[in-house]
């Protein structure tokens, strides 16, 4: 069975992360090779409404 995890870090210096798994992670997974996803949240845009007084 797959297990998952969601850790949410920040970005460090050099553009780089660091994730530390719980400690009742498996002792088994030392060594291992894992997979790791990471979401880069979109940037927002802010948009501007200009109200024009009716003609």
């Amino acid at each position: 069975m797959q297990s998952a995890l969601r850790i949410e870090t920040k970005v460090l210096p050099g553009n780089k992360i660091e994730i530390t798994l719980p400690d009742d992670t498996l002792s088994t997974s030392v060594g291992q090779t894992i997979e790791v996803i990471v979401l880069i949240p979109q940037k927002t845009t802010l948009r501007r409404t200009i109200d024009y007084p009716p003609a």
